[in-house]
């Protein structure tokens, strides 16, 4: 049996829907050229950088999904809006920078990722809230973005936690999809899932979408 390396996959993802090429849906499209593929930089890129030295005393170069969360938060405007895995606070510093009206939880298992997350953001001047369980709770959130590397004890629940607390104009973000089979397993199941109608894999990043307006479908993208 023929097996593609690593590189070779990469490569395959690289030439699929490049700068939208391909892509009939307008909503996509626009998604990939003035969003995903935006390379214009942001003041509060900056202004992140220059809080997290003046907190911690270190430079911070940000990761590409750092950006790519603030662009789609930003891009859809979202208020409310849940963490899984805190990053120790770095991400929560880029998802939340977008508006000084968002509502941020982020749950966060592990004491001592708690604790940094906890001290990094104490003079954000945004409403976050870090948890270390799933919150009980019927509220919709506009978006959720989760860190599969850090989805441990929640795993069996997520894909039912996910649906109950989305609807169709919200926007998930799975960081870390290919972390190891179960995980991988686990993201293909959700995209598979009658919920999810728009599917971006970005190789290690996932978005979903859940408007029924829009076909089923799965896009690979170069990230």
């Amino acid at each position: 049996m023929f097996v593609l390396d690593k590189q070779a996959i990469k490569f395959y993802y690289k030439v699929r829907h490049r700068r939208g090429h391909g892509i009939h849906s307008p909503f996509v499209y626009n998604l990939i050229v003035n969003v995903i593929e935006n390379k214009l930089s942001f003041y509060a890129f900056r202004d992140i950088q220059d809080y997290i030295q003046q907190e911690t005393s270190k430079k911070y170069k940000p990761k590409k999904i750092n950006k790519l969360n603030f662009k789609l938060i930003n891009h859809f405007q979202a208020k409310n809006i849940l963490e899984i895995g805190s990053a120790k606070g770095i991400n929560s510093l880029y998802a939340t920078a977008p508006s000084s009206q968002i509502r941020y939880t982020c749950v966060e298992t592990k004491e001592g990722s708690r604790k940094a997350a906890s001290s990094l953001l104490h003079h954000w001047k945004r409403d976050v809230l870090i948890v270390d369980s799933l919150p009980k709770t019927d509220q919709i959130f506009d978006c959720i973005l989760v860190d599969m590397k850090t989805i441990g004890k929640h795993q069996e629940v997520l894909s039912e936690y996910l649906f109950s607390h989305v609807n169709e104009n919200s926007v998930v973000i799975l960081n870390n999809i290919r972390t190891n089979n179960n995980v991988y397993s686990l993201v293909q199941q959700i995209r598979k899932d009658e919920h999810v109608h728009i599917s971006l894999d970005l190789y290690k990043a996932s978005i979903f979408f859940f408007n029924k307006k829009y076909y089923k479908r799965n896009y690979l993208l170069s990230f």
